[in-house]
């Protein structure tokens, strides 16, 4: 962005800054990294209506600019879904935080500024030490934890605001995953899951054959399934989802002998009332090591479980008696069907190597990438060995 495009922005949100002098930029993730945005570090050299110079580092999120991914990211409202959680809905939650625990962080980096649906800068917590962990390594069990811990602080906090009338959650798209998303998103998840059904029949050796048939199925029968299991249950426990919650979305800060000592979220386009089982399929399926999660899923669920609970008591008086830890692990079973379509949508882009395919038909290059066929074949017996697919 130019000195004149970012000025405007900056100014609307923060009436000390008189003029902004210049701006120096540089992609601020590696080629493939992102879907739905393109994010810019910039340093930014600010002059203040004091008159006083100084420089600011910013994270600058600009709407795509291919055309096939405009309109998922125009149908979905991604940027006004985004720009909302920054300035009106995350801000009352960290006000209820500030509130119950004092001297707690935010959820995010802060908002500096936004435009229409399309810009979004954000304060870069790069500076204060906080980073990304190797999507391709995935977290630790420590991490993991500490994760949920956080979630069940966010979840808290959002059901606290729910409670108060101060979420509209009517303002809120559904789940990518949701039916109502069927019209922009359906047929293309269709066309990537039947170009991986081939791509396992013709490259994956005779072994496969099976599960090339049962892929299939998910495509043609099964997405309805998905479809039903993210319908949100009014009765139910219900909690502002994060949307996209997986590696790439979380900052760490951590110590000098490694231990975690603070968590960012990041990318808030798809947040949704929902269960907190979807966030957690999401979670558990796209971060935590195959072998990590199935040896330690009761594990995690309960640290995630018990800390939602603490948190409601501290924010909310009370904890929600209704649902409990089993009604949590009940519900987890329910939404299976959402870790699978994610594991195999999302697969080339969580194991691969900066993969982008731009169209429904090319997909079969994605799921041969280096990295996802070795990533799909250690998670897909798994779900045929508990009848999802």
């Amino acid at each position: 962005m130019t000195p004149t495009e970012l000025e405007p922005i900056l100014k609307r949100r923060n009436s000390a800054i008189g003029k902004v002098l210049k701006v120096k930029s540089e992609p601020a993730v590696a080629f493939g990294e992102n879907y739905t945005s393109d994010i810019y570090r910039a340093s930014v050299l600010i002059q203040e209506t004091t008159g006083e110079v100084k420089t600011i580092n910013v994270i600058i999120k600009c709407g795509v600019l291919k055309e096939y991914k405009q309109a998922i990211v125009s149908e979905m409202g991604l940027f006004e879904t985004e720009i909302k959680m920054y300035t009106e809905i995350l801000p009352r939650m960290e006000e209820i935080l500030k509130k119950h625990l004092p001297g707690e962080e935010g959820f995010g980096p802060r908002c500096l500024g936004s435009r229409a649906d399309d810009r979004i800068v954000l304060e870069d917590l790069k500076p204060e030490g906080y980073e990304m962990a190797d999507r391709l390594k995935k977290l630790s069990l420590s991490q993991a934890k500490k994760v949920l811990q956080y979630l069940a602080r966010f979840h808290a906090a959002s059901y606290v605001l729910k409670e108060k009338g101060l979420l509209d959650v009517s303002q809120l798209k559904k789940f990518f995953l949701a039916e109502e998303n069927y019209r922009y998103c359906n047929e293309l998840f269709k066309a990537n899951i039947l170009e991986f059904s081939k791509v396992i029949d013709e490259f994956w050796g005779e072994e496969w054959k099976e599960l090339s048939y049962r892929v299939q199925r998910l495509a043609t029968e099964q997405l309805e399934k998905v479809a039903k299991a993210c319908e949100v249950d009014e009765s139910a426990f219900n909690v502002l989802n994060h949307g996209d919650l997986w590696v790439n979305n979380i900052l760490f800060k951590s110590s000098e002998n490694g231990s975690v000592q603070s968590i960012k979220f990041i990318d808030f386009q798809i947040c949704h009332y929902n269960s907190p089982s979807i966030d957690l399929q999401y979670f558990f399926h796209t971060s935590i090591p195959l072998s990590c999660l199935k040896k330690n899923y009761d594990d995690l669920l309960e640290t995630y479980y018990i800390e939602l609970q603490d948190n409601l008591r501290t924010l909310n008086g009370a904890r929600v008696d209704r649902f409990t830890l089993e009604d949590l692990k009940r519900d987890m079973e329910a939404k299976s069907y959402i870790g699978l379509s994610v594991v195999v949508l999302l697969a080339p882009y969580i194991c691969g190597n900066g993969v982008e395919v731009e169209e429904g038909n090319k997909a079969a290059a994605m799921y041969r990438v280096e990295g996802v066929e070795e990533c799909l074949k250690e998670a897909l017996p798994e779900f045929l060995r508990r009848g999802l697919l």
